[in-house]
């Protein structure tokens, strides 16, 4: 039953650069695509097709970085010490700090979605049929899921440190390699917070939801998948199961399956 007639911006004042974003367009006017607090000082901003790192308290720009994709959505980690920023083809590292280049990790022809883990040291990497796990402290990567039914083109959400839901609903269980179950997240914007999914759903009504994940259904897969004894093939592997949200509680479909 919310109403944006009744959310308003109390405290608000407009920020003057210096200029150096010079906008796009017939009216030159600057877009603002993504922004995060650094800490109470700082905050990192795309402006159209620059990313920058601002002192709110000076006005001074720390650095700049050229030729963002206008189609990405960058990623800055929970301790605020790295930011990833996808491209086609791969993902950048940077200190967020300095803005110094920390690599680049290569993917398929595609631009992908990321997000950092909960806590900060592990980066999620996602395209349409695979997501991946970078380790950042060791370069090295913890996982490799593939999935039959598509991760989507969303930013992805980590439930814990083993489990992450990508933007289409399918939750990938890093440990085994598998996709371990889907939940229906059409017309609802979502996000986790300690192990917890917050829905904001837009049909039939706006209503705000929250809830343990994983369900109990889910959970009962995830054993009935460390019981098997015969070792399972990712690439032949379907989802065992979809839950769609009825009013108060998830209402599962398909049994389980291999």
């Amino acid at each position: 039953g919310w109403s944006t007639r009744h959310v308003q911006l109390k405290y608000r004042r407009s920020f003057k650069g210096d200029g150096s974003f010079t906008g796009d367009g017939a009216n030159n006017i600057a877009k603002l695509k993504w922004a995060k607090w650094v800490d109470e000082e700082h905050v990192i901003a795309l402006i159209d097709d620059e990313l920058g790192l601002w002192n709110l308290v000076s006005g001074k720009q720390i650095y700049g970085l050229q030729d963002i994709d206008p189609r990405v959505t960058p990623a800055i980690s929970a301790g605020r010490r790295y930011l990833a920023i996808p491209s086609k083809s791969g993902v950048d590292l940077y200190e967020t700090a300095t803005g110094k280049s920390l690599g680049r990790i290569g993917v398929e022809r595609q631009i992908p979605t990321v997000a950092f883990s909960p806590a900060g040291n592990s980066l999620a990497i996602v395209t349409s049929r695979r997501m991946r796990v970078w380790d950042l402290p060791t370069a090295a990567f913890l996982s490799d899921v593939p999935s039959r039914r598509s991760f989507g083109t969303g930013e992805p959400h980590w439930v814990d440190h083993d489990l992450v839901l990508s933007s289409t609903g399918v939750l990938a269980c890093l440990s085994r390699g598998l996709p371990v179950w889907r939940y229906d997240m059409s017309s609802t914007a979502a996000s986790t917070v300690g192990g917890h999914l917050v829905m904001f759903r837009k049909h039939p009504i706006n209503r705000l939801i929250v809830m343990k994940l994983p369900h109990e259904r889910a959970l009962a897969t995830i054993d009935w998948i460390d019981s098997q004894t015969d070792a399972i093939d990712p690439e032949s592997w379907n989802l065992p199961g979809t839950s769609q949200w009825q009013k108060d509680r998830w209402l599962d479909q398909k049994a389980i399956t291999r």
